[in-house]
């Protein structure tokens, strides 16, 4: 599978390679470097549509020329001083049209090749005459419908079950702030930076985000990292830009980022688009940190440990809080809240219910009592009457079939990264 963005980024590296070794008077390698960066090109060209497809075609000619342009001078030296750019003729001009002509019937024969080099600018100014319609694109989608408030969903601190010490840490945090702001004001305490959640999945942590913007009066921004990436190049991080634009506009805001780890991997990979993309979510994050008004990041991951460090460093990230799995009374509040309209004739021990949960996370817990309408459902279907109440048996049934999705061996990483940072 092609990666567009790496095919882009080897393109400028090859290019850039050319450049210098042409500077030099190594017309062989710079010959060679260009038809490199011509093929990134031709496979890009195979893996878009439309008016880039063409544009990048075009590119690739050009590039198949200079190739050829060097060719010619390391054959006859004394052209040296000719023009950059000599038009192919015969057998040359045939190897151009065949080059650009597979790109065009996706000839596989086109995907090969190696790759070096470092100037990464050329060929994105190049490029810019589609780069620019592209991105006007994609900033119209953005400011159409990704990065607008969510409307307010009502949810509070006394909606989530448990979490007591962790809503009672968000608070101190974030509310309290807000509420008393002449104490932190005669203290010069800044009421603006990052908090991550972190902890095993399905615990309530998009929930905690969202009753902290309704609690504190913010707009909450929310997103995930692939609401970011984009398909094209250079889309994430302008879809940064425009989300931490938006968020400061309101001035009174709360980016919440889902899959956290998504967008701020460790740098270091094979990943050109990540190694773009980390450098500016910490620049926008720096940014954020000084604005006016009150804004506030609030980062969710269940892989604490895949983070890029500089991310994790105050006042980006300044405080970090385990978010866990819910203990007994808050088993039990979920329980009691979500099978309280389930048709039954018998009490129901949520006690012993919340005791044989245990090990489950909250979207368990509410699987488990979506399972245990099933049974009700089916001999309903079965009898052709509508009239069905939850048995004992049915919870006996689905108690011995169910299974929590929380893996031990992500309990016992969480914990280890949690040792590693004391």
């Amino acid at each position: 599978m092609i990666d567009m963005e790496d095919e882009i980024s080897l393109c400028e590296q090859a290019a850039g390679r050319a450049r210098q070794l042409e500077a030099r008077g190594d017309f062989a390698g710079a010959a060679k470097a260009y038809r490199e960066a011509a093929e990134c090109m031709l496979r890009y060209a195979s893996g878009v549509q439309g008016k880039p497809s063409e544009d990048s075609k075009l590119l690739a000619e050009q590039l198949l020329k200079k190739a050829l342009s060097c060719k010619a001078r390391q054959e006859q030296p004394a052209a040296a001083d000719g023009p950059a750019l000599t038009p192919p003729v015969g057998d040359e001009k045939r190897e151009t049209d065949k080059s650009v002509q597979t790109a065009e019937t996706g000839d596989p024969a086109a995907n090969s090749g190696t790759f070096a080099g470092s100037n990464r600018s050329a060929i994105s100014r190049d490029l810019k005459h589609y780069n620019g319609a592209a991105r006007k694109a994609s900033a119209a989608s953005i400011e159409g419908s990704v990065f607008r408030p969510e409307p307010p969903t009502g949810v509070r601190f006394s909606d989530i079950a448990g979490l007591e010490e962790v809503k009672r840490q968000v608070r101190l945090k974030l509310i309290e702030p807000l509420k008393h702001p002449e104490l932190y004001k005669r203290f010069d305490k800044s009421t603006n930076g990052g908090i991550l959640l972190y902890g095993p999945p399905g615990t309530g942590k998009t929930m905690i985000a969202r009753a902290v913007t309704e609690e504190a009066g913010l707009d909450l921004f929310s997103v995930c990292g692939s609401d970011i990436i984009g398909s094209r190049f250079g889309d994430g991080e302008r879809n940064l830009r425009a989300l931490f634009d938006a968020a400061r506009a309101s001035r009174h805001a709360m980016i919440f980022c889902d899959e956290f780890e998504v967008l701020a991997p460790k740098r270091g990979g094979r990943s050109t688009v990540m190694n773009r993309l980390v450098p500016e979510l910490l620049m926008q994050m720096d940014g954020f940190v000084k604005a006016e008004g009150t804004l506030i990041v609030m980062a969710a991951t269940n892989r604490p440990w895949d983070l890029d460090t500089a991310v994790l460093r105050p006042p980006r990230i300044s405080h970090r809080i385990y978010v866990g799995l819910p203990d007994f009374e808050a088993r039990k509040f979920l329980l009691m809240h979500h099978l309280e309209k389930v048709p039954r004739q018998f009490p129901l021990d949520y006690d012993w219910l919340a005791v044989e949960l245990e090990g489950c996370n909250c979207a368990d817990v509410v699987a488990f009592v979506e399972m245990l309408k099933e049974p009700s459902i089916q001999r309903g279907l079965n009898t052709g009457r509508d009239e069905q109440y939850l048995l004992p048996e049915d919870i006996d049934e689905v108690l011995e079939a169910f299974h929590p999705s929380v893996q031990a061996a992500d309990l016992e990483a969480l914990s280890r990264w949690e040792a590693s940072q004391a």
